[in-house]
């Protein structure tokens, strides 16, 4: 567990230590760099208020890649930070907008872990907000819903709002 709370933290600080040693204009001052959290541009002092135990990725991107995206301001790096919380909403929008049926399943449940996915007939039980939020939408042919009755007599799985199925191309 514990591994698992100070590793972001360590790749935040590794990705500012980086950026600091690599460009001089940011030696000693990581307020230059361009913080991103969950699709949101970010400053040093909200960067640090994010709990650590959420973050769920963390990406630097520098040089042009990092100029394209966030312009000038870029130009001592980018830190992209996904978190948990992030996550879940992001892969709940994309798979909204590919099936209506699951649009109508995220608006009625009251836990997102109250539901189970299942990729290509495979149970999603570890990392499932990375997993699910890595999946592109271009690669995903089709998204059903399953109450828990079939979803008990399908899969063997106890569940209290079913399971989303997802079938990839």
């Amino acid at each position: 567990m514990r591994k698992r709370f100070y590793l972001p933290l360590l790749l935040i600080m590794f990705a500012l230590f980086m950026s600091c040693k690599t460009n001089k204009q940011t030696t000693n001052n990581p307020s230059n760099v361009v913080y991103v959290v969950d699709g949101v541009v970010s400053n040093q002092k909200q960067m640090e208020k994010v709990d650590k135990t959420e973050v769920l990725e963390i990406n630097v991107l520098k040089g042009k890649s990092a100029k394209d995206l966030y312009g000038a301001r870029a130009k001592a790096g980018v830190v992209l930070v996904s978190t948990k919380k992030g996550a879940v909403k992001a892969y709940q929008k994309k798979f909204s907008s590919i099936s209506p049926e699951y649009a109508k399943l995220i608006k009625t449940i009251a836990d997102e872990k109250d539901i189970v996915y299942i990729i290509d007939h495979q149970l999603v039980v570890e990392n499932q907000e990375i997993t699910l939020f890595n999946l592109k939408a271009k690669k995903i042919k089709e998204i059903k819903v399953i109450d828990p009755s079939t979803t008990k007599m399908d899969y063997k799985l106890e569940t209290k709002e079913g399971a989303v199925l997802i079938f990839m191309k």
